[in-house]
């Protein structure tokens, strides 16, 4: 799915590395499917389905929320919107 313009569709993936000493950093990247911008990095070794809601939160404070996740498992998630209506 091609997003149509800006913030419509988020896409998600992961970039995992380790050091020398074994410890493992995970790295869930946000970025906007029709500008290509990265939106949002985080790293961290334990990474869970309410740390990607929180970061996807977090994203939303400053870009308003997304109508759809896209990941690289080619899966499409439309998201939930607020209640009240409102994106932002």
């Amino acid at each position: 799915m091609l997003a149509p313009r800006i913030n419509e569709v988020l896409s998600m993936d992961f970039v995992f590395d380790s050091s020398a000493n074994g410890w493992h950093l995970k790295c869930p990247t946000v970025a906007d499917g029709f500008t290509h911008e990265c939106v949002h990095i985080a790293a961290d070794d334990d990474i869970s389905g309410e740390y990607l809601t929180r970061l996807l939160d977090r994203v939303a404070t400053f870009r308003c929320y997304s109508t759809a996740v896209k990941t690289d498992f080619r899966h499409l998630q439309y998201l939930q919107q607020p209640q009240d209506g409102s994106r932002c």
